[in-house]
């Protein structure tokens, strides 16, 4: 998902700029508002995969903390590998 993000952010920086040629540029104004949809759909999709990011560190955060208050060293090490195999999902 950092993947996606990173691609999303890089695709938002490609459509900024063409937004800015095209406002000192005499494109039609179809091609300009192809280029702001395009710019506030990547936008959405920016945000929609942080917020994902973001929910799957508060669970992993919540998870570690459950498991270092349990005392039990092999749930702890179950919740660490679990929370690894969730982040590398996220």
């Amino acid at each position: 998902m950092h993947t996606e993000l990173a691609e999303a952010r890089a695709e938002i920086r490609r459509l900024t700029i063409d937004t800015a040629r095209l406002a000192f540029q005499s494109w039609p104004w179809e091609a300009q508002r192809s280029t702001h949809n395009a710019l506030a759909r990547c936008r959405a999709k920016e945000a929609k995969l942080a917020a994902r990011i973001d929910a799957a560190e508060q669970r992993t955060a919540k998870l570690m903390k459950a498991a270092e208050s349990s005392g039990n060293p092999l749930l702890f090490a179950i919740a660490y590998v679990a929370a690894g195999v969730a982040a590398e999902a996220a």
